[in-house]
């Protein structure tokens, strides 16, 4: 006995009938009244007409820094941030944690808090200063309990920079913004100079590399007493050798921290930068020790 196909055309019919023409099906909610994910240009244009969607006491709990290295000076604990867990991990270990920050000038946003609010809708744990300068926003953050990676840059001049008063303007910068860093709990990144470097002409410091060196030195010297006060850290951070020829690899910059033995000076490595000098990163992070290495 042959069949039919069924005919779908009242189906359709009724189905075209029910949705009027010239608009289109409208995702429904899931149970627990939860639509699609965001887009990216969703979120941008969210964020532009109301950067600041909860409030700032909304904050993600952060804790407080772990002990520096070699030896027993520990950094000051930061204030808790975000609500109490009333003790609730006081009987287990503190957990290795890797916090992802973005520096605060790639945010929209027209105040530090939201620009926080919309790196958060991202994904990112903190920010990273790296506006000019740095002082006002820094206050902030303490003020309104921002967490903060780092402060990168947002000082002037540089600690070896051919003109003495912008090296004179650069530690007396890098010393009030360390006692900031301290009430972050975070430190500051810092660098010889940028811009200027003898594998390029005719725009070097006029200096010999000797001198190039006992000048940083010199400078970073009472920065790390200054960092062990006040519970900051510092960061040594390498840059490329178009950039600089005084710090241009983590060994350089081991180099330095050994040289200021202090516990407050750490190294930071740049996989930007690491990615054009270092022969083999792998093998040049475990050469580091690793102990006086940030990330």
């Amino acid at each position: 006995m042959a069949r039919c196909a069924r005919s779908r055309a009242p189906d359709r019919d009724a189905l075209a009938s029910a949705i009027p023409r010239g608009t289109r099906a409208r995702a429904t909610r899931g149970p627990r009244g939860r639509g699609p994910p965001e887009s990216p240009q969703r979120v941008l244009q969210v964020a532009r007409r109301d950067p600041v969607g909860r409030t700032v006491a909304d904050l993600r709990r952060w804790p407080a820094p772990r002990p520096l290295c070699r030896g027993g000076h520990h950094q000051r604990a930061t204030p808790g941030l975000g609500r109490d867990r009333e003790g609730e991990d006081d009987d287990r270990p503190d957990p290795l944690v890797t916090r992802i920050g973005v520096q605060d000038r790639l945010v929209p946003g027209s105040t530090l808090a939201a620009k926080y609010e919309v790196a958060r809708r991202y994904g990112f744990d903190a920010l990273e200063l790296s506006e000019r300068p740095a002082f006002d926003e820094a206050r902030v953050a303490i003020r309104e309990e921002i967490p903060v990676t780092a402060i990168a840059g947002g000082y002037r001049g540089w600690l070896i920079d051919p003109n003495p008063k912008e090296v004179a303007a650069a530690r007396a910068d890098l010393a009030a913004l360390l006692d900031l860093a301290g009430e972050l709990g975070t430190g500051i990144v810092v660098v010889p100079i940028w811009g200027r470097t003898r594998h390029l002409p005719g725009i070097a410091t006029g200096r010999t590399r000797d001198q190039d060196e006992e000048l940083f030195l010199e400078g970073l010297r009472p920065l790390a007493e200054r960092a062990e006060r006040a519970g900051a850290r510092i960061f040594l951070e390498p840059l490329n050798r178009y950039q600089n020829d005084l710090c241009v690899t983590i060994a350089d910059a081991v180099r330095f921290r050994d040289a200021l033995d202090s516990p407050s000076v750490l190294v930071v490595g740049d996989t930007f930068h690491m990615n054009i000098e270092e022969a083999d990163i792998l093998v040049d992070l475990r050469r580091a020790r690793w102990d006086g290495l940030r990330g």
